[in-house]
């Protein structure tokens, strides 16, 4: 949920620090695919858990009666704050 041109200075970022490789699509050499490197990876296994993650896992741990109580509650948070259109990130279609 990100627009291209930002992904495109993280990943230009990435790559001159050695930790991606571009390299064109076997398929369509108009695309590039990017891949992580040893020293990406290396980076990679010492970072600490992204807040989402953290959230994810955290929310996996709690009873699904829990995390319904939690939506419904943000849900009217929302609404209170005035942003009803919202769409919730965990919501069930």
């Amino acid at each position: 949920m990100t627009d291209r041109s930002s992904v495109s200075v993280v990943v230009d970022r990435l790559a001159a620090a050695g930790l991606v490789k571009r390299s064109p699509a076997a398929d369509d050499r108009r695309r590039s695919e990017t891949s992580i490197t040893r020293k990406g990876r290396a980076v990679l296994a010492r970072a600490p858990l992204s807040p989402t993650a953290a959230l994810v896992r955290g929310l996996e741990r709690l009873a699904p009666r829990s995390v319904k109580h939690l939506g419904v509650t943000l849900s009217a948070l929302n609404d209170e704050l005035g942003y009803a259109d919202a769409a919730m990130l965990f919501e069930e279609p």
